[in-house]
């Protein structure tokens, strides 16, 4: 009877333990999502703004340097400013395809990403729990 008392605090003990740590993963990974996310979100709003100016000077010595070919004051700019009113348009009928379905891909595979390391250190815990149940289960059992 002492035996089955011992084995049944045990064994609360280690579920106990295992859903602390279950716990503390489930923190983790919405922590490792969170921090995850506005890294990424911050990296590339920096990134948008250094390279939106260096897009933004480039253009502009384009079109002087077509205005100048010209020898026309604004037709560079003219030229340069229809030039993106047609990739807009093209981009507004290709939308789905060129920027959609490529972003929600990405969004999928890296919340799959981290919800695979996830379920990876689950598997380590509940192995490593099974592993101490039997190693004391068969302590217990030699003693």
């Amino acid at each position: 009877m002492k035996q089955i008392k011992i084995l049944l605090e045990e064994l609360i003990e280690t579920c106990s333990t295992y859903i602390q740590a279950r716990m503390r993963l489930t923190v983790l990974q919405l922590s490792e999502k969170t921090s995850k996310i506005a890294s990424d979100f911050l990296t590339i709003i920096i990134l948008i703004i250094l390279f939106l100016f260096a897009f933004i000077m480039l253009n502009i010595g384009l079109a002087k340097w077509i205005s100048h070919g010209l020898n026309n004051e604004w037709g560079g700019f003219f030229i340069i400013g229809g030039f993106y009113v047609l990739l807009g348009i093209l981009l507004m009928v290709m939308k789905e395809k060129l920027i959609r379905i490529p972003l929600l891909n990405a969004i999928i595979k890296s919340f799959f990403t981290v919800e695979k390391k996830a379920e990876d250190k689950v598997i380590d815990v509940e192995q490593s729990l099974v592993s101490k149940l039997d190693s004391d289960s068969s302590k217990k059992k030699m003693s």
